[in-house]
């Protein structure tokens, strides 16, 4: 069976059996309405200050050996994700710091 045959199978049975999306109550749906607004509005904000954000973010030094101290992190932490284990060295935070100092 297709993917798009097994969704359209599973999505009769549903019916068939009376399941019906979920609708939330009325303060659920204002609460996420506001946080909505507020992403777009976020969004529309940030759009109009990105290039100097950008700008401001290349003048920011890299710390000193990055490859050395991410693959020490993720020796250290091997839960993270590289991406996780490079925020948390350009947080400050890394365990990779006592590595390569």
């Amino acid at each position: 069976m297709a993917s798009r045959q097994f969704i359209d199978f599973i999505g009769a049975k549903l019916a068939m059996h009376g399941v019906a999306k979920v609708v939330p109550d009325a303060s659920t749906i204002e609460a996420h309405a506001r946080l909505l607004t507020e992403q777009k509005l976020a969004g529309e904000a940030l759009s109009e200050i990105r290039e100097e954000i950008r700008m401001a973010a290349a003048r920011i030094a890299l710390p000193e050996n990055l490859e050395s101290r991410l693959r020490w992190s993720l020796t250290a932490r091997p839960e993270l994700s590289w991406d996780e284990a490079l925020a948390d060295i350009i947080d400050g935070g890394d365990p990779g710091s006592a590595c390569c100092g």
